[in-house]
């Protein structure tokens, strides 16, 4: 795979490492799969927004929303208007049924977008409205 060729030719690059967890959580859909490579591409690079955003979806979506949350919030640390890091935010709130908080961070997402395109179908999660 693209992957294992990225790995083979550059072992430290955290695309490699991003794209292998992401074959093995999304497309083979690996029973049990923890995230690890993931977490080890944050090894590689503390700053690739790419494994913040899946690490913390991977979390999510095992419902280990407390832990996805702590994630989104890291990549926030490094970069303050990362709109899908918001919209992630957002969605691990909406999750537990804090639906001001989800609020919140969708329309702060759609300040930092600009056109709102991409935020709107969140907002309306919470305000019922177009």
């Amino acid at each position: 795979s693209e992957a294992d060729r990225i790995l083979r030719d550059a072992p430290d690059d955290p695309l490699g490492t991003v794209g292998r967890g992401y074959v093995k959580e999304r497309l083979l859909d690996v029973p049990g799969y923890d995230c690890r490579d993931y977490h080890e591409a944050l090894g590689l690079d503390e700053s690739y927004a790419l494994s913040y955003l899946l690490l913390g979806a991977c979390l999510g979506n095992r419902g280990r929303i407390d832990e996805a949350l702590v994630v989104f919030n890291d990549l926030l640390s490094l970069d303050e208007d990362n709109v899908a890091a918001l919209v992630q935010i957002g969605l691990c709130h909406y999750r537990k049924k804090d639906l001001a908080a989800a609020k919140k961070y969708w329309e702060r997402a759609a300040a930092v977008e600009g056109s709102g395109d991409l935020v709107r179908p969140y907002l309306q999660l919470v305000t019922g409205g177009p």
